[in-house]
């Protein structure tokens, strides 16, 4: 696969470091050492499936090591002996009690059953709880569970939905399982043929509980390394040759520019005109009180932000979501992109099938394009709509993409296609996962959501629980809506497999969600006390876990977003299948809520991602993160922007009104950069009010850009930050990017460089020190030979003269500790 010149050389230059690192003992020795504590750390933290985890670590063949047992989970108490038991069967049947021995054969009867056996009790003090026990086997779920305020529990009550036996598969799919004749096509006996009934359509297809490949070019699957577009690699076989370059793309919308700022061409849409002509109707925010400071270029403040008064979309209702100061997400953000003839050869009948995949130019995340027509002359794709899957955006030029849905692209096996006319199914087996295709189970998606549990503030769904079952075989969403929810880079489709939207003591528990194809779990709105814990997420198209509340403009004074709920002990791997601009943890207009114990790793941009600061008062602790921004850049391990204020609780759920948010806590994480992550923590434009405290940072520092009021420290312990091997941008310990600085601190910290430099400040003027620089104190600093060096223009200080300029006080300089001995001191500082 052809790619850039840039790129090229880029990965090359970073492989050749790679590999001279690796060859380095000691670096190595670390590097083992690092991998087997986050193992064990790891894997005392999720109850199912370490070996996922240590295959995501990739240990070197001579790190020798064990994989240790997952964690098992404690028992919930049983309901008392009086409360109401349901039990469902794939072999029930809907006109039967519910027995053990006469099951029904859905949940949603279940559910009814419930509320009438509820109706029928004269006195609610007699209400016990109840429990639906769903046998081994899968549920094609005609419809999604829909619970509604009447099906809520009490607190000591609570409405259980479980596995009957939690060590077999239960699984709820969103998917219609079709019946099929297949025949040989006469073209090519490799594909298959067979009709489907008549107006069905879906956009995903699961074969034998796999999820296959839509036709594609170039050839790939993305749930296998082979299908995944690596920014840098860091392993021999990491590579790019799932996508294609494009030769040259049209865009309408360039959005920002490195300095944030909105360029004159970044107002039009698709059909040139400006963005007032395609949405007249809006309101226009001046954000300069409040405000985040943005000082580049003369700017005093961040560009404006707009809200629709219109419909926009068909769906969207009037003082709809933010579509921020990037861009209108009701158009096309390109009109087309043209191809290398060397790589689409062919004239494709129908061209208008097709969906391009496609990253941006800066690869912070990636647009998806319905295309209209196919240009075969000019070698162009000209696009009908798309690009909103990712809001910020820095136009189309010769990048990396992939094209799906095209007919005459059928060609590797576990490729499918659909002809929606004709209603039939063209499919090119893979041995190895349907090696007889005339018994073979095909799931066609039909379903974006499994469960939706749907209420208010006034009236939630409460008190109900849900333990040990699989949800799986949602269609994508890709295509859908995607909203820009607040100030930050990031857009999000709300809308997942297991959805609440004004639920209160809800418990997610033990369960396993796996190719599912757009976000796994979302908390909307009004979501208050409710946990979601010692799951597996896995293979998610979009997004793992995501609370996103909703405001009147900046007015976040209404509660109508999630606040105190526990994500805790989940095992989150392998996501983003599609969407690159996804994480383990999405925030925005959220506060309160703590996430802990969580593992995260193999994913394309931030394992966590705060989109605002909102309330504050957002805990993360004990995490494990690892294997992030692999397919983008410019991005670390966490991420946080925050370029508008809002009016909150001073409390972030009680108090008077406030635009200053309680601290958000980022304490005692296991995070290990890699890839293209330039930080551990990335706190982005404009973030404010965060408290980094005893964190185990490998490979990354901490980015303080614009902003105020961050503290780095104490007990950080930071290792080998910058790398290259290991990371991208070379920052060191701490660094900074905005050269204006107001009550940002670094101090009582631990780093480890194998060169000296501990701090990476842009714009530094040593002749203007104290507004330039960020404090430090008390921090103790390890080189080899204790070497320590400050480049701070137009002065290179010695810890000596760093000190007599007011820096560094009580901070001390010693020689690099042995590798082991470095892990330990990590360790100690966040096992406490």
């Amino acid at each position: 696969m052809a790619t850039s010149v840039a790129r090229s050389a880029l990965l090359a230059l970073l492989i050749a470091v790679n590999m001279t690192l690796v060859a380095n003992q000691p670096f190595a020795d670390l590097e083992c050492e690092v991998k087997k504590a986050a193992l064990d750390f790891g894997a005392r933290r999720i109850t199912k499936n370490a070996a996922a985890l240590e295959r995501g670590l990739n240990f070197a063949s001579n790190c020798t090591h064990t994989i240790p047992d997952a964690q098992a989970i404690s028992g919930k108490a049983s309901l008392p002996s009086d409360a109401l038991e349901f039990f469902v069967s794939t072999d029930g049947d809907d006109s039967n009690p519910g027995t053990v021995d006469k099951p029904l054969a859905t949940l949603a009867q279940a559910r009814d059953a419930i509320q009438h056996r509820r109706r029928l009790q004269t006195n609610e003090s007699e209400w016990r709880g109840a429990t639906v026990r769903v046998l081994e086997g899968t549920y094609y779920m005609p419809h999604p569970l829909h619970l509604s305020p009447e099906d809520s529990g009490t607190e000591d009550g609570p409405i259980v939905y479980q596995a009957a036996d939690e060590t077999k598969q239960t699984i709820l799919s969103g998917g219609r399982r079709l019946q099929l004749q297949w025949k040989k096509t006469a073209e090519n006996p490799n594909v298959y043929t067979a009709a489907v009934p008549e107006g069905l359509s879906f956009t995903t297809l699961f074969v034998n509980g796999i999820r296959q490949i839509r036709a594609r070019f170039p050839n790939g699957d993305p749930q296998l390394m082979s299908g995944v577009c690596y920014y840098v690699s860091q392993e021999d076989s990491e590579g790019c040759e799932a996508y294609a370059t494009a030769a040259h793309s049209s865009a309408d919308v360039d959005v920002a520019g490195e300095d944030g700022r909105v360029h004159s061409d970044a107002r039009q849409s698709s059909n040139g005109h400006g963005l007032d002509a395609v949405d007249p109707d809006f309101i226009h925010v001046d954000v300069g009180s409040p405000m985040r400071p943005h000082h580049v270029d003369g700017d005093q403040h961040w560009p404006e932000f707009r809200y629709s008064t219109g419909n926009g979309l068909q769906g969207v209702p009037r003082f709809g979501p933010i579509y921020s100061f990037w861009n209108n997400p009701y158009t096309a953000r390109a009109k087309s992109m043209r191809y290398n003839p060397k790589d689409i050869n062919l004239t494709w009948a129908h061209p208008e099938t097709g969906v391009v995949h496609m990253f941006h130019t800066e690869y912070w995340g990636n647009w998806m394009f319905q295309v209209e027509s196919q240009d075969t002359k000019n070698h162009q794709l000209n696009f009908k709509f798309g690009g909103w899957q990712e809001a910020r955006g820095a136009g189309l030029k010769n990048n990396h993409f992939y094209v799906e849905n095209i007919f005459e692209e059928l060609d590797s096996p576990g490729e499918w296609y659909l002809n929606t006319s004709s209603s039939t199914l063209y499919f090119y087996p893979n041995d190895t996962q349907c090696p007889d295709i005339d018994i073979a189970e095909v799931v066609a998606p039909q379903h974006a959501t499994v469960v939706r549990l749907q209420g208010t503030r006034e009236r939630p769904v409460s008190n109900v629980q849900f333990r040990g079952l699989t949800m799986t075989q949602t269609r994508t969403t890709y295509m859908d809506y995607y909203e820009v929810p607040s100030g930050g880079d990031w857009s999000i489709h709300r809308a997942a497999a297991f959805f609440m939207e004004g639920a209160t003591h809800i418990e997610l528990e033990n369960c396993t969600f796996n190719a599912v194809g757009g976000n796994a779990v979302f908390l909307s709105e009004y979501v208050r006390n409710c946990t979601i814990s010692h799951n597996e997420i896995t293979l998610a198209g979009d997004s793992a876990i995501a609370a996103v509340g909703r405001t009147g403009m900046i007015d976040g004074m209404q509660q109508t977003y999630p606040a105190n709920n526990l994500i805790a002990n989940n095992h989150i791997h392998d996501f983003g299948m599609y969407g690159k601009q996804v994480s383990c943890y999405f925030q925005a207009l959220a506060c309160g809520n703590t996430f802990q114990n969580n593992v995260c790793y193999n994913g394309p941009r931030a394992g966590i991602n705060f989109n605002d600061g909102f309330g504050g008062n957002t805990l993360l602790y004990n995490n494990l993160i690892f294997n992030m921004v692999r397919e983008t850049d410019d991005h670390g391990m966490f991420n946080s922007w925050d370029r508008q204020p809002y009016i909150t609780p001073a409390q972030c759920t009680s108090g008077p009104p406030s635009i200053v948010p309680a601290p958000n806590r980022i304490d005692r994480n296991f995070i290990i950069n890699g890839y293209a992550g330039r930080w551990s923590i990335d706190h982005d434009d404009g973030s404010a009010y965060y408290n980094n405290t005893n964190n185990f940072m490998v490979f990354g520092g901490v980015k303080a850009y614009l902003g105020h009021d961050k503290m780095t420290g104490p007990g950080n312990v930071i290792v080998y930050p910058g790398l290259p091997a290991r990371s991208a941008g070379r920052r060191a310990c701490q660094c900074d990017d905005n050269g204006e600085f107001a009550d940002q601190y670094y101090y009582g910290n631990q780093c480890f460089t194998p060169d000296g430099v501990f701090y990476t400040i842009y714009k530094c003027n040593s002749k203007k020190l104290a507004s330039t620089v960020f404090q430090t104190a008390n921090n103790r600093h390890y080189s080899p030979g204790a070497n320590f060096m400050v480049s701070c223009p137009p002065e290179k200080f010695s810890f000596k003269s760093w000190q007599a300029a007011g820096q560094d006080d009580n901070s001390t300089v010693l020689d690099l500790p042995a590798p082991a001995d470095i892990v330990a001191i990590g360790m100690k500082v966040i096992e406490q």
